[in-house]
C-alpha cells in the first residue's frame, strides 16, 4: 500500500483497503533501488557493540557497486564496525524501504581515490577529507571512510529484491 506521493508513482490507495495496489515486478523493484542508490542523500546505518546496537543517518555516495559514508573514526558506528563489520543499511521510507546486508572496511579518507572525493563533492559539495581531519563538524576527531562492500540480499520478510549486479 502506497501513500502519494509514492517512489513509484502509485494512486494512494490509503485509507480504502479493498484498493491496494498490486507489488511491483522484479525488474521494476531493482530499477526503483538502482534510482534510490543514485538520487538518495542519506541512509539509515545500523552496526552493533558487544552492549547494544546503534542506529544513525549518514549521508552516503554509492560509487563502482559501493556504498561510501564518512564519518569520524572515533563515531560510535566506525568503532562498532571495526569491532563488528556486519551492517545494515536502509534507505527509504517505511512503505518503501530498500535494505542492503553487508560488511564494512573502514578506512581513513586519505585512502578516497580522486575518483571517489570528486563523485562525494558533486553529489554533497563537501569533501570529507578536509571536515573529517578536525574541522568543526567533528571537533578533532581522525578523518574516516566506511566503505561497506555491497553483499546484497532480499530481507526474508520485506518481500522486495536488492539490487544483485551492478
Amino acid at each position: 500500500m502506497c501513500r502519494s506521493p509514492c517512489l513509484h508513482g502509485h494512486v494512494d490507495s490509503w485509507p480504502y483497503p479493498d484498493k491496494v495496489v498490486a507489488p511491483r515486478t522484479v525488474e521494476q523493484r531493482i530499477a526503483d533501488t538502482r534510482r534510490r542508490l543514485r538520487e538518495d542523500t542519506d541512509a539509515w546505518v545500523a552496526s552493533t557493540d558487544a552492549a547494544r546496537p546503534w542506529l544513525i543517518p549518514l549521508s552516503f555516495l554509492w560509487h563502482s557497486g559501493r556504498l561510501l559514508f564518512a564519518t569520524a573514526l572515533s563515531s560510535p558506528t566506525a568503532v562498532n564496525l571495526r569491532g563488528v563489520p556486519g551492517v545494515r543499511v536502509a534507505l527509504g521510507g517505511t512503505r518503501d524501504v530498500v535494505l542492503i546486508i553487508g560488511d564494512a572496511e573502514v578506512a581513513p579518507s586519505t585512502s578516497l581515490t580522486s575518483e571517489e572525493v570528486a563523485a562525494y563533492q558533486a553529489k554533497h559539495r563537501s569533501d570529507p577529507r578536509t571536515w573529517a581531519d578536525g574541522g568543526p563538524r567533528n571537533s578533532g576527531s581522525h578523518p574516516g571512510v566506511e566503505r561497506r562492500e555491497r553483499t546484497p540480499r532480499a530481507h526474508p520478510h520485506a518481500g522486495e529484491c536488492v539490487d544483485r549486479t551492478s
